[in-house]
C-alpha cells in the first residue's frame, strides 16, 4: 500500500511504475496469506502470542534485545515451553471469516482463523492458529463439527508439527 500527499503521489508512482506494478489491498492481503504472514485484526487481538504466529519461525521476534509487553510470557515459551498452537495454512469451501472457530470431529474447538486471503472456485484461502494435537485426531471443520472440510495447504518455511 503506497501513502503520500496528493501532489507526490503522481510523482512517485511514476518512479516506482519500472520496480513493478500498482495493486490493492486485496493483493497484499492475498500474498500474506500464501507466505503465512498473518496479520492481526479487531477480531484476532489478544488471542495469541508470536510463536503462534510462528514468527519466531520467520524472524518476527527476537530474544536478544528489546523489551515489551508480554515478554517475560514470550520468552518463557521459548526457552522452557513448547508451543501446543501453530499457524498454518488452509482452503475451506464457504466464506471463512477472521476470528471463526475451526471443530475437529466431535464437536470440539481446535482453533481459529487469522487471515483470511483469496477465494477461487476450489475455495477460500486462510491462516489459520490451530492445535497441533488436533491435526492428527482427523479432519479439521469450518465453523463446526458438521461445517465444510479444511484442505491444508503447504507454508513457505517449515513448521515442526510436534
Amino acid at each position: 500500500m503506497l501513502l503520500a500527499a496528493p501532489e507526490a503521489l503522481h510523482l512517485l508512482q511514476a518512479r516506482l511504475a519500472r520496480h513493478g506494478t500498482p495493486g490493492e489491498a486485496k493483493d497484499w492481503t492475498d500474498a500474506a496469506v500464501r507466505e503465512g504472514l498473518a496479520e492481526i485484526s479487531l477480531a484476532t487481538q489478544d488471542e495469541w502470542i508470536p510463536q503462534m504466529l510462528n514468527w519466531d519461525l520467520v524472524g518476527g521476534i527476537s530474544f536478544k534485545k528489546g523489551c515489551y509487553t508480554g515478554q517475560e510470557i514470550v520468552a518463557r515459551t521459548h526457552y522452557l515451553g513448547k508451543v501446543k498452537r501453530r499457524l498454518l495454512r488452509f482452503r475451506a469451501a464457504g466464506l471463512p471469516q477472521a476470528g471463526q472457530e475451526l471443530f475437529r470431529e466431535g464437536d470440539a474447538p481446535a482453533g481459529k482463523i487469522a487471515m483470511v486471503g483469496e477465494s477461487t472456485a476450489q475455495g477460500t484461502e486462510f491462516l489459520a492458529v490451530v492445535q497441533l494435537e488436533a491435526l492428527s485426531s482427523g479432519i479439521l471443520h469450518l465453523g463446526s463439527a458438521a461445517g465444510p472440510p479444511l484442505e491444508r495447504l503447504t507454508l513457505p518455511y517449515p513448521v515442526a508439527l510436534d
